[in-house]
């Protein structure tokens, strides 16, 4: 872990000094920590070194999120592998539960993220949900994009995990009938990142 809080001084320029490390537990897929150093605060993801690509993803996404200016994201450090381990810093944002104000003026700021449009659906980069790849390659067409980039990916997915049978039959049923129950939905393009 040491490799990780040299990483974080060097991208921002300063000494690692006075090093304190709390995990603050286990997801389903990563182990999260708080590390303090210098009296500063910093949210630490990490996972085997082949997860490098999604937290290069999710620090894209950010990025991406915060240029919107429309609602606070934390702040992307830095990413890379230390020690065997992948990992990604982030600002440490200090949360606490929302009280009735606080969620509605989420709500509001959510809204206006989704907002922000692009040309076509999908986004620059693939990135993940949860340990599961999510393909972002671009689409002018929205039913397109829904029928190949998620619910036919995630049939296809399922299938090679080996579910097969009633679920893909009905989900093949769904894709041919998206065209009908669809016919007059025409969504704004968004960042499919989101």
């Amino acid at each position: 872990m040491h490799h990780i809080a040299d990483a974080i001084a060097e991208v921002l320029g300063e000494r690692r000094t006075d090093l304190r490390m709390a995990s603050i537990g286990d997801g389903s897929i990563n182990t999260a920590y708080r590390f303090s150093i210098g009296g500063k605060h910093y949210f630490v993801k990490t996972n085997s070194a082949e997860w490098l690509a999604m937290f290069e993803a999710e620090s894209a996404a950010l990025n991406e999120i915060a240029s919107t200016k429309t609602m606070r994201a934390p702040h992307p450090i830095c990413s890379n592998v230390a020690d065997g381990r992948s990992f990604l810093v982030l600002e440490w944002l200090d949360l606490r539960p929302l009280d009735d104000a606080a969620a509605s003026h989420f709500g509001r700021l959510l809204a206006a993220l989704h907002r922000h449009t692009e040309q076509q659906f999908g986004w620059c980069r693939n990135n993940a949900i949860g340990a599961t790849l999510q393909v972002n390659a671009f689409a002018a067409d929205w039913l397109m994009f829904w029928k190949e980039r998620r619910l036919g990916f995630q049939l296809q997915l399922a299938a090679r995990n080996g579910y097969t049978g009633q679920m893909q039959d009905f989900g093949a049923r769904l894709l041919e009938r998206c065209d009908v129950l669809f016919v007059d939905y025409r969504p704004t393009t968004f960042i499919a990142s989101w």
